[in-house]
């Protein structure tokens, strides 16, 4: 499994954006269509409204559009997207719905486009700590399930990579400083139960804590749709 500096990296390493036509499902603070945009794309961005409003406070884009939608109804026209991207977040769409999500990821690519698939594992050092505000090793597992049996909905399995990224705990506490909602007392007690857990690791790595990197590990998995004129 290789390192990689950010996520953007296997991205733009799976597939062309110069003048390509995205959406971007569950794209939340809309970071990454932003960046996707800086290289060449013209980005849709769809999640929910409360999400939305995270996004839009950011700098507004040329080329850059937020939608409110849910992966299972796109509010994307038929064939007009040359790339879908899932960036860990298709594991949140809910399972009663994955086959519709994968339909309609199918039905906005035009002939020949692709559908991007980044899913976070649960075999990594991050997952220990991050699983302590919410255990998605089913909904994980579930994802990765439906994306190796996308040939359901037509798709064509074209690629297959796994990658890393490296945390610090410092990262961990950032993050939950942006996305906890609950009351701080447990955010507190849900640090505390971390730090536990990243001192061991930290200790058999034979490092201090602050010097202690996890692997964030992630599945990338690249589909495409049939181009009829090709067969």
């Amino acid at each position: 499994m290789r390192k990689v500096e950010s996520v953007l990296e296997p991205i733009i390493e799976s597939v062309s954006l110069e003048g390509k036509s995205v959406v971007d499902v569950g794209c939340g603070d809309g970071d990454v269509a932003r960046a996707l945009s800086e290289h060449g794309a013209r980005v849709i961005g769809v999640d929910r409204p409360e999400k939305l409003a995270k996004a839009r406070v950011g700098e507004e884009m040329r080329g850059v559009r937020f939608v409110e939608g849910r992966a299972e109804r796109l509010p994307v026209g038929d064939a007009s997207a040359d790339l879908v991207l899932f960036l860990a977040s298709f594991h949140h769409v809910p399972p009663i719905e994955v086959q519709n999500a994968l339909s309609e990821a199918f039905r906005v690519l035009s002939p020949g486009g692709a559908a991007l698939f980044i899913e976070p594992l649960v075999e990594c050092s991050y997952y220990l700590i991050t699983r302590l505000v919410e255990d998605e090793t089913d909904a994980r597992q579930g994802a990765q399930e439906a994306i190796a049996n996308a040939v359901t909905a037509g798709f064509e399995a074209e690629s297959e990579d796994f990658f890393f990224i490296e945390r610090s705990f410092g990262d961990y506490r950032d993050l939950l400083d942006v996305h906890w909602e609950e009351s701080e007392q447990l955010k507190a007690q849900v640090l505390a139960r971390a730090e536990v857990i990243a001192q061991k690791l930290a200790a058999g790595a034979g490092c201090a804590l602050d010097e202690y990197r996890f692997q964030s590990a992630c599945r990338l998995n690249l589909l495409r749709k049939p181009d009829d004129e090709l067969r």
